[in-house]
């Protein structure tokens, strides 16, 4: 199961690098996200930093922000061969070079009191029809989700939208995945 997760990661980075209109099918992306009635009664967003080719996020920080809304993204934390990750609320342009390089809180920002109105963005290189998602292999999200109460959301360009994934007893679904052309609740 890992080596087939593993060539899929590889052949689906390179499709997305050669993904054209990545920027008017991400803003559809927003769009749809923004008139989900779980966007609009959140509290708390909790927002991955978009990295190469990710559906961008930025957009999406801007419009929280002007909506009244916290915002907090992820810090990954790693020591004595464990992985976990935390959010913390900031801002985007107070985020610094992270684990692998990937925009993250900086020290000292105060940790996010998740609750059932906060609002998860997941990231993912893709997802599948029952919203299950294919990560970066970390399990960075897998693990911090376990315990979520909050409602979780995949971002995906339509043409990762796939009929099935490889899933493994660890991997989480979202529970709502939105693409250009709607979304799976």
């Amino acid at each position: 199961m890992k080596l087939a997760k593993s060539l899929l990661r590889r052949e689906l980075l390179e499709k997305r690098r050669a993904l054209a209109e990545k920027r008017s099918i991400d803003l559809k992306i927003f769009e749809n996200l923004i008139s989900l009635p779980e966007y609009k009664t959140a509290d708390l967003i909790l927002l991955y930093c978009s990295y190469g080719d990710e559906v961008d996020t930025q957009e999406l920080a801007q419009r929280a922000a002007f909506d009244r809304k916290r915002i907090a993204f992820p810090r990954c934390l790693i020591g004595g061969g464990e992985k976990s990750m935390d959010f913390y609320e900031c801002s985007p342009g107070e985020l610094v070079a992270g684990y692998r390089g990937i925009p993250e809180p900086p020290i000292g920002a105060p940790r996010a009191h998740c609750d059932k109105n906060t609002l998860c963005i997941v990231p993912a290189l893709a997802y599948d029809e029952k919203k299950n998602r294919l990560g970066y292999g970390g399990g960075f999200y897998d693990r911090y989700l376990e315990d979520f109460e909050g409602t979780t959301v995949g971002l995906c360009r339509a043409d990762f939208l796939f009929k099935s994934l490889p899933r493994e007893e660890f991997d989480l679904p979202v529970d709502i995945v939105i693409t250009e052309k709607g979304l799976i609740k």
